[in-house]
């Protein structure tokens, strides 16, 4: 069973007898899964299970669907805001889709990028990687990447991140839906960010604020993506194609586009290209966080040709992976996505900047 053809399923956009039979399968799994989380935030809720602090401010960034929120681009976009107020950070992740427990993931690839200077510890437990990043890197602050769902490690501010595109998973928790748990669990967030809200029609965010404003008194802020260009990667060897290593998204027109891709959410990847109206002739999609062997490559190659491309486009994530300026003849670009809070970002600059008021006070 393919993730599209299920993802078509859920959403009802799938018809016909065999859908709906395996609609009525995933609605009768459905109960089950709601009682475990319901009985696993009880025993949190009553202290039947610990909660374990650690020698640092924890900030939390987490969503309540299954897929793509834009968790990445917050971790960064909070990053920044504690190294630009001297404060020492340092990222804490499960690290889902590694190879094995030595090699970081395709987003912590990603946030080396974007972060180098800034310390990151992969780990299923993430108290342990919490405490392991404090003791060898003295951090102030620890950002917890997609930790609303861990409950074990405590916060000091949980920041819950919904998709305006599809901010409910369609309406169920999983496996009927995308919901990770129930819409109600919001009451534990500090603040919802509703992302990619340039996605979507102004009366559609206007009313996924009033349902959201419906299960918490949290502030709501908005934010949205924008791309101005794209990036190659470049190896520390001398390059191998004449492209320059970044161009602006006018000059990018000229070309003839493939995209590929492996993350959570490539309906929003590809609805990108499309709004920067690039000549995108096909694409593919693989698996979130899949790891790209030579076959992989070969047919991404071959699939271009097919199409007429000259040139490939995918994100972020996908090119630190592939590591390389060029797949055979066809050089890669990645679109660079940047994250601009347009409402509200007073308040959650404050919010978290007040977390460490003491400590700038004893300074």
């Amino acid at each position: 069973m393919s993730i599209p053809w299920l993802l078509r399923i859920v959403s009802g956009k799938q018809k016909g007898p065999a859908a709906a039979l395996v609609r009525v399968g995933l609605w009768s799994l459905t109960p089950i899964y709601r009682f475990a989380v319901w009985f696993r935030n009880r025993q949190f809720d009553t202290g039947s299970r610990d909660i374990t602090s650690v020698d640092a401010k924890v900030i939390s960034i987490g969503n309540l669907t299954t897929g793509g929120t834009g968790k990445t681009p917050m971790v960064v976009w909070v990053s920044q805001l504690l190294q630009r107020n001297n404060l020492s950070v340092g990222i804490v992740s499960r690290g889902y889709g590694s190879r094995d427990d030595q090699t970081p993931n395709d987003e912590a690839l990603e946030l080396l990028s974007r972060l180098p200077a800034v310390p990151h510890v992969q780990n299923p437990d993430r108290v342990a990687a919490a405490r392991s990043c404090i003791e060898k890197h003295s951090v102030d602050a620890i950002v917890l990447d997609d930790g609303f769902q861990h409950r074990r490690i405590g916060r000091d501010l949980d920041i819950v991140l919904i998709d305006a595109s599809n901010p409910f998973g369609f309406g169920n928790v999983l496996p009927r839906g995308l919901l990770r748990e129930p819409i109600s669990s919001l009451k534990r967030a500090d603040i919802v960010v509703v992302t990619r809200c340039d996605r979507v029609e102004a009366d559609m965010v206007l009313a996924t604020r009033r349902r959201i404003a419906a299960e918490t008194s949290a502030p709501i802020v908005l934010a949205r993506t924008t791309a101005n260009s794209l990036f190659q990667h470049k190896n520390s060897e001398a390059t191998t194609t004449d492209e320059p290593t970044e161009i602006p998204i006018a000059k990018a027109h000229s070309g003839r586009w493939f995209a590929f891709s492996a993350i959570g959410n490539p309906e929003s990847f590809e609805a990108s290209l499309a709004e920067l109206q690039l000549d995108v002739l096909g694409s593919i999609r693989f698996r979130d966080h899949h790891h790209f062997d030579d076959g992989d490559l070969r047919k991404i190659v071959v699939a271009a040709k097919q199409a007429g491309a000259d040139r490939l486009v995918c994100t972020h994530k996908d090119l630190v992976k592939i590591s390389r300026e060029s797949i055979g003849d066809r050089p890669v670009f990645a679109l660079k996505i940047d994250f601009e809070i347009f409402e509200g970002q007073e308040e959650i600059e404050q919010a978290i900047l007040d977390l460490f008021a003491t400590l700038k006070a004893l300074e």
